[in-house]
């Protein structure tokens, strides 16, 4: 999952499928350097790991967070996700800037 921002995609999620060695599995990429880092806003960045993780459903995944689809999702958790995937949506468009992100 990501933002195009003129033209560049700045990664945000990766997900994987059942068969995958991942398992059904949502992993963060806030810090990745493909990814939201890209932003350098380290106080976004981190604010949008503590939210992930206080939705419920985020566990530590190495410097990353995992969300592991292995069940129904309740309603409640699923607009928990929704929401928390448009807040870092935004929050990429807010640091990019007009001119996108950094190179990176």
């Amino acid at each position: 999952m990501g933002v195009d921002v003129d033209g560049t995609r700045v990664i945000f999620c990766y997900a994987y499928s059942p068969g995958s060695a991942y398992k059904q599995t949502l992993y963060t990429a806030l810090l990745d350097k493909r990814g939201f880092r890209k932003m350098q806003a380290p106080e976004a960045v981190e604010q949008l790991h503590e939210e992930a993780k206080r939705t419920g459903l985020f566990a530590p995944a190495g410097r990353e967070l995992k969300c592991l689809i292995d069940r129904a999702f309740t309603d409640a958790e699923m607009d928990s996700l929704v929401t928390w995937c448009e807040s870092v949506a935004q929050a990429i468009r807010e640091h990019a800037g007009p001119s996108g992100p950094p190179p990176g």
